[in-house]
């Protein structure tokens, strides 16, 4: 809903009138605010209440504002990238590629910490309490397991020999996982908890954007995915390209996975 005044900007006031579930996709991604002080609001409306605005839309042509794939479509072609997202969920604008961080010459050093700046615990409490933590379902134990699994998921997800990608829909982040991957993976030897990626995706405990050192630069930006399991945290890097960098448990003391916790935090659990 917009102010309905004359200080609503055109592009807001095309999404005027959008009404949806409100678990649908949409409100992840285009809920208010859209924009540098907007003004939008939201309001639940009661099923009658629904019901009579749906007749009116059709008595007037317009009920694409009913259907959620054709909201997404023109929010998408309205609202800018660092606003597609629901700060009352995900907590935090996305850092990567946000105005603020383009124009602020500082923003890779202003790594904010889990412990100092957010009060969350340290790694070493949250595994010595041993409350609520992931329990391991399974283990790939070979090479051979690892490729038979590997080449399963390219089926599953319709990329067969290309690698495959798997969507994080409530953060509107994809990772994509490639041959060079799994590779890298067998050589290292760190296929064990990767059958626990669609876990990890889709119930992370924290996620992080996060500039760290890697292999090809000196800083690199990331989006990092944590969760605490009984016996280890384990993380998983996806680089700015949406390419997953790196998937492994962590078999480092506690204290020394801190520092995966750095930078802005995107989500969190505990």
């Amino acid at each position: 809903m917009t102010k309905e005044d004359s200080h609503v900007r055109a592009a807001h006031r095309l999404l005027q009138g959008i009404i949806l579930p409100v678990d649908d996709p949409f409100r992840n991604s285009y809920y208010p605010p859209n924009g540098w002080r907007c003004r939008c609001s939201t309001r639940k409306l009661t099923q009658r209440m629904y019901d009579s605005r749906v007749k009116v839309y059709e008595q007037k042509g317009t009920s694409d504002l009913t259907d959620s794939e054709m909201s997404q479509k023109r929010a998408g072609e309205v609202v800018a990238k660092p606003f597609r997202r629901n700060v009352g969920t995900s907590e935090i604008f996305d850092r990567n590629g946000h105005p603020y961080f383009k124009a602020n010459r500082d923003a890779r050093e202003m790594q904010l910490s889990a412990v100092k700046n957010y009060g969350m615990k340290l790694v070493k409490d949250i595994c010595d309490s041993k409350i609520s933590l992931s329990k391991y379902r399974g283990g790939i134990k070979s090479p051979e397991e690892f490729r038979q699994q590997w080449e399963a998921w390219e089926k599953q997800y319709e990329k067969p020999g290309e690698g495959f990608t798997i969507v994080d829909k409530k953060n509107n982040i994809s990772s994509f996982f490639d041959r060079s991957l799994m590779e890298k993976t067998i050589r290292r030897k760190r296929y064990g908890y990767f059958d626990e990626i669609e876990r990890i995706i889709n119930d992370p405990d924290e996620i992080w954007a996060t500039w760290q050192p890697s292999g090809r630069m000196k800083n690199e930006f990331f989006n990092i995915y944590a969760r605490y399991y009984e016996d280890t945290p384990v993380a998983m890097l996806i680089n700015n390209d949406g390419r997953v960098d790196s998937l492994y448990k962590w078999d480092g003391k506690p204290e020394d996975f801190e520092k995966f916790r750095t930078g802005l935090l995107k989500k969190r659990k505990r």
